[in-house]
C-alpha cells in the first residue's frame, strides 16, 4: 500500500515524540508501532538520521540530546546527584531486554488487569503495551505511568508512596497498603537477581517486600530476568521462591543448565528471541 506524505509525516512525528520521551527507540519498536517491516523501519530511521533529527545507532536510534548517546559520564549532573534516568538504566543488555519484553507481551491478554513493578526491563515492556485495545495496568512506577499516559485506551492506576529517584518507583507503607487491596490477572516483576537456591532476590528490603506483595495478589506471576542476573551472588532479601512463580522470562544468553534447573523446580521458562 502506498503511503501518503501526510501518513509518513505523522509516523515521523510519533517516532520523534517517542525518542524525546524515552531517549531511544529500537527497530523492533518502530515495527510494532506502525506494523511495518524491519527494512522499512530502518529506512525510516536512516532518513531521519540523515536530516539530523535523531542519532542512528545499532538496533535503533537515540535522541540527539541523550547523554553522550552512550552513557552518562561520572561528571554528569545525573551521576553526581545519584539519579539515573530511565534512558541510562535501560541501556545495559538492551537487545536482551527487548527480546524478553516481546516474549512477556505474548503472555498478556486483552482485558487483563496487570500489576507491574518498576524497573528498567518492566519500563521497556510498557512501551509495547499500547498495542492492546483494552488493558488495566497497576504500577508503582512513575516511568511506566508516564509512558502509558499517552494511550487513553489503557487504564492506569498508581499507588502512593515515597519516590526512589534512581528507579523511578514509589515504595513504602502507602504503596504496600494499596497493593494489598488490589487483585491482578498477572503480576510482572523484573528481578534484581535470580538465585538458584532462593529464587528472585533483591538488595533492598523495601522493594523486595512490595514486589512480593504484588506477586501474591495475582493469579499468574511472571519474573523478567536477563541472563547476567541468574546464578549470581545472593542478595539478602527474598522476592519470591520458585514455588511462587509461574513464569521466568529470560534471553538466549542464559546458561541452559540454569534453564533446566529452574524448569525442574516447577517454573515455566520462556526464552525470548
Amino acid at each position: 500500500m502506498r503511503r501518503t506524505k501526510t501518513y509518513l509525516a505523522e509516523r515521523e512525528k510519533r517516532i520523534l515524540e517517542f525518542v524525546d520521551r524515552n531517549g531511544f527507540i529500537s527497530v523492533e519498536q518502530v515495527c510494532s508501532m506502525f506494523d511495518i517491516s524491519s527494512s522499512s523501519a530502518r529506512t525510516q530511521l536512516n532518513s531521519m538520521s540523515k536530516r539530523g533529527l535523531i542519532e542512528r545507532s545499532r538496533g535503533g536510534a537515540s535522541s540527539l540530546s541523550a547523554p553522550g548517546n552512550n552513557n552518562a559520564g561520572p561528571d554528569s549532573p545525573a551521576a553526581s546527584s545519584g539519579v539515573r534516568s530511565k534512558e541510562i538504566s535501560c541501556r545495559k543488555n538492551y537487545a536482551e531486554k527487548i527480546s524478553i519484553c516481546k516474549a512477556v507481551k505474548e503472555l498478556i491478554n486483552e482485558g487483563d488487569i496487570i500489576g507491574i513493578c518498576g524497573g528498567s526491563t518492566t519500563y521497556l515492556l510498557s512501551t509495547f503495551l499500547h498495542e492492546f485495545s483494552r488493558l488495566t495496568v497497576v504500577t508503582n512506577s512513575v516511568w511506566i505511568a508516564d509512558e502509558l499516559s499517552n494511550y487513553p485506551h489503557i487504564n492506569v492506576r498508581m499507588c502512593g508512596g515515597t519516590l526512589n529517584h534512581e528507579k523511578g518507583t514509589l515504595n513504602g507503607h502507602e504503596a504496600e497498603d494499596f497493593f494489598l487491596k488490589t487483585r491482578f490477572d498477572k503480576a510482572i516483576v523484573g528481578a534484581d537477581k535470580l538465585s538458584l537456591d532462593y529464587g528472585a532476590v533483591s538488595g533492598d528490603s523495601f522493594i523486595s517486600h512490595l514486589e512480593h506483595i504484588v506477586l501474591m495478589q495475582a493469579k499468574e506471576t511472571i519474573i523478567m530476568c536477563d541472563h547476567d542476573k541468574i546464578g549470581t551472588d545472593v542478595y539478602t532479601d527474598s522476592v519470591a521462591s520458585f514455588k511462587e512463580m509461574d513464569y521466568i522470562v529470560t534471553d538466549s544468553g542464559t546458561n541452559q543448565e540454569y534453564v533446566d534447573f529452574i524448569t525442574k523446580a516447577g517454573v515455566k521458562v520462556i526464552v525470548g528471541k
